[in-house]
């Protein structure tokens, strides 16, 4: 029974080994505003719940739109009364998409807490009114809300809106050109890009302060256009506008690297980009161009969108449900395209792989077991024992544990 047991393990860790990253099988895309009253509008701004389900846009000007069937309808919720037509720029969602916040140049924030059915002007009064907003994000909860000032500052709320401070009412972070900002899922790690001849900015406690994290050296000075984070605040990805790049942060920001500085990718128009919960997936667009995703951290990138009806369009936005299997885009001047990479749905336990270990992190030490050999960082591998019908190890860098079987 033991020889048995440990052969079929064995069999098993072959067949996954070096398994293809499951990224690489592609997007089918959809224009799902082909017709109708959603068509050809000049959509700014597009937010995702995790799940991909519930999505929610802005067009610029016009209204709020929302989804509750993965972009296959849509709905107009701002079509009369509050928000309706105004310019806005910049909407953000929950994990769940029950609470979203969006924000309109020359305008107020808007928050709403029933999953787009009815909006609150949050800032209808006092030193938030009618400013440049361009920008807003939210942590998972909808409790934290970060959003910035074009010319101006970046204010925080604690409380899904009700209130807000600006956190930068002085200082090297006073009026400068904000453009994009994004949170952790926690609210806790956020980061903000200038646009122009500008930096980038962290901070690592709630807004209360920040740092200008490339304030020399590489990402100094240039003209930030979009931010996007993982759940944690670790993985950062960011991009320049008019023949620039995209760079990545493995670090909570600390330092930075241009990922496309030669090959696909390089000295494009970039606008958007958006990451998946692990920061492994990233998905980025260019205006007057196509859409590129990387499945490894943003070390490479492929051109999604080479050829066909998504080829070459002034993507504006882009969107990524927390697993990186849905995207959402919108176009200026055009449509709201979705697109789902099977690849990476759900799978049962017994047949799922893990991801591809995160760049810049060290393979943990062996348990001190005395038994096995590790199993290489590079491994893409889930070892079952049938015989014990349970896991023995999963994922990439973990170890082969001897366990006693009982007949």
């Amino acid at each position: 029974m033991k020889k048995l047991s440990y052969l079929l393990v064995a069999t098993l860790f072959i067949s996954f080994i070096n398994a293809p990253s499951v990224f690489a099988a592609g997007y089918t895309w959809t224009d799902v505003t082909a017709s109708g009253a959603e068509h050809n509008l000049a959509w700014q701004s597009i937010t995702s719940s995790s799940s991909g389900q519930y999505l929610a846009a802005v067009a610029h000007p016009g209204d709020i739109y929302t989804s509750s069937n993965y972009g296959a309808s849509w709905t107009d919720v701002t079509a009369s009364g509050v928000g309706h037509n105004l310019v806005w720029f910049s909407i953000t969602s929950n994990s769940t998409g029950q609470y979203l916040a969006a924000v309109a140049i020359g305008g107020d924030i808007y928050t709403s807490s029933n999953y787009g059915a009815s909006w609150t002007d949050v800032t209808a009064s006092g030193a938030e009114h009618n400013l440049n907003w361009v920008s807003i994000t939210s942590n998972s909860t909808g409790q934290y809300l970060a959003a910035v000032v074009s010319n101006g500052d970046i204010y925080t709320s604690s409380n899904y809106g009700a209130s807000w401070t600006d956190v930068t009412p002085s200082g090297a972070e006073h009026n400068l050109a904000w453009l994009s900002i994004a949170s952790s899922s926690t609210g806790q790690y956020l980061a903000a890009v200038v646009q122009g001849s500008g930096d980038i900015y962290t901070s690592s406690n709630y807004g209360a302060s920040w740092t200008d994290v490339t304030a020399s050296g590489v990402g100094h000075n240039l003209n930030w256009y979009s931010i996007t984070s993982d759940s944690t605040g670790q993985y950062l990805a960011a991009v320049v506008q008019g023949n620039g790049d995209i760079y990545t942060s493995s670090n909570y920001g600390a330092s930075w690297t241009d990922v496309t500085a030669s090959g696909v990718g390089h000295n494009l128009n970039w606008y958007s980009i958006t990451s998946s919960s692990s920061g492994q997936y990233l998905a980025a667009a260019v205006l007057g161009g196509d859409i590129y995703t990387s499945s490894n951290y943003g070390a490479s990138w492929t051109d999604v969108t080479a050829s066909g009806a998504e080829h070459n369009l002034f993507w504006q936005s882009i969107t990524s449900s927390s697993s990186g299997q849905y995207l959402a885009a919108g176009v200026n001047g055009g449509d709201i395209y979705t697109a789902n990479n099977t690849s990476l749905a759900p799978v049962s336990s017994s047949s799922s792989s893990s991801p591809a270990s995160a760049p810049n992190t060290s393979t943990p030490s062996a348990p001190n077991t005395g038994y096995g050999q590790p199993i290489p960082a590079t491994t893409k591998t889930i070892i079952y024992s049938l015989a014990l019908g349970s896991f023995i190890a999963l994922g990439s860098g973990l170890y082969l544990r001897k366990r006693s079987l009982k007949d």
